[in-house]
């Protein structure tokens, strides 16, 4: 089977593709070969990222079967990429583009210069400033890159290993650090919706609401529109569940409300879209 020797490269690592399996150790690459790729999942919880970050030395070793991975780069990595998890923002595209060019030059390199190894690591790192990760992370995320790349530089095809173990490691670091994704909407309990069934219309002044997200662990917030101000939470359960019961009555009126997830380590969720609930008084039980 035919295969490119270059994994395109991109910032939106839960809708492209990350490296598995590999060919038989001894079997020296051709610049034109590239280890299989496979479809990963969406990236919609902390466990998920986690699990990433701990089968990075599995997706190293797709690139270039069998090699030495310094043990201690490796370690570092990992550490990094758990510190960025939840607070980057998506690099400039300039950037993203000037980085990836560069890993394309890299591509049918026979050898690895000291000057390619600068620019990419200038380039790796400029990224990950421009997207927010603090300069002593970036400092040490590059390094042990670096050390990673200098290893390669004896491997069969060390420009396509050099490129690959950049591109991937820049593609795990943007995605590690989206921030979680927004929850859905969660809706009123049955008792809760008084009005007829999912109409979110309630009597009740301490409604409780419902919902599902795949960070079990976490506390589910319920704030206002704005987020300015919490009205409740609840413990995310093994399933995935959770309910919150509001912590003080309200009014009569209509309320929008949305949720957000605060992990165990404290990173905060985006928020869900909007739920307009309307308290009043009088009405029956939900049909």
């Amino acid at each position: 089977m035919h295969r490119r020797a270059f994994i395109p490269w991109s910032d939106r690592l839960e809708t492209r593709t990350l490296l598995s399996g590999g060919v038989a150790p001894g079997v020296v690459r051709r610049p034109a070969q590239v280890a299989p790729l496979v479809r990963s999942e969406p990236l919609s919880s902390l466990e998920t990222r986690l699990q990433r970050i701990e089968r990075l030395p599995a997706f190293l070793d797709a690139i270039a079967p069998g090699r030495p991975l310094p043990a201690e780069a490796i370690r570092t990595i990992q550490q990094d990429l758990i510190l960025l998890i939840g607070r980057l923002n998506p690099a400039p595209r300039a950037g993203l583009q000037a980085f990836n060019e560069a890993l394309r030059g890299m591509i049918s390199s026979a050898s690895v210069s000291e000057a390619q190894l600068l620019q990419l690591e200038h380039l790796f790192g400029s990224n990950l400033t421009a997207a927010g990760a603090h300069p002593t992370l970036v400092a040490s995320l590059a390094g042990a890159v670096r050390t990673l790349a200098q290893a390669d530089v004896n491997v069969p095809n060390p420009g396509a290993v050099v490129a690959n173990d950049y591109g991937l490691v820049l593609q795990l670091a943007l995605g590690m650090g989206k921030p979680l994704p927004g929850p859905v909407p969660p809706r009123l309990t049955r008792a809760s919706n008084t009005g007829r069934l999912n109409d979110n219309i309630t009597t009740v002044t301490q409604p409780t609401f419902e919902g599902s997200y795949a960070a079990s662990g976490s506390t589910m917030q319920l704030i206002n529109r704005e987020g300015t101000a919490v009205f409740g939470e609840g413990l995310i359960g093994a399933d995935g569940r959770y309910r919150i019961t509001v912590n003080r009555a309200l009014e009569p009126g209509r309320y929008q409300f949305r949720v957000r997830a605060v992990t165990p380590d404290g990173l905060v969720s985006l928020p869900s879209r909007p739920l307009t609930v309307h308290i009043v008084t009088g009405r029956g039980p939900a049909r």
